[in-house]
């Protein structure tokens, strides 16, 4: 009987536990991920516009740089914009990075769901830890003629 007690707790903390992949917040960093234009052309060119509020004592690390990931179904990635700090080992942010990308030719007009992941490394240099964090991206686009 006291196996099928500890067999019960045991999973219910488990139930509680959520891996990297399932969780869709960081509770040291606060991120937005905006897109603009809202409304593009089939094949032309937009950004993700995403900011970056980490809580005091948290920072951005460069060194694995900031990844960001789109579905090939809709868009094309192209260059990404990121600020440094004056020393170059953090981002920068009171300023947004800029991911550009280009929509594919044929999409017809509608509204799409703009799928992918935002990857970064984020650290306390005052509790000695970094930690790496995947960020899903799902955004309404726009496709007008």
């Amino acid at each position: 009987m006291k196996i099928l007690v500890y067999l019960i707790v045991a999973c219910s903390f488990l139930s509680f536990a959520k891996t990297d992949a399932e969780r869709s917040e960081n509770e040291y960093v606060d991120v937005t991920i905006t897109l603009k234009p809202n409304e593009i052309k089939s094949g032309g060119n937009a950004q993700l516009i995403v900011t970056f509020k980490p809580q005091k004592g948290i920072y951005i690390n460069l060194d694995p740089p900031i990844e960001i990931r789109l579905e090939k179904d809709y868009a094309t990635i192209g260059k990404i914009e990121i600020p440094k700090t004056k020393d170059g080992d953090y981002l920068n942010t009171q300023k947004p990075v800029k991911q550009n990308f280009k929509l594919k030719k044929n999409l017809q007009t509608g509204t799409y769901i703009l799928k992918g992941q935002l990857v970064y490394f984020y650290c306390s240099d005052a509790e000695g830890w970094c930690s790496r964090f995947k960020q899903p991206i799902q955004l309404n686009i726009s496709i007008i003629k």
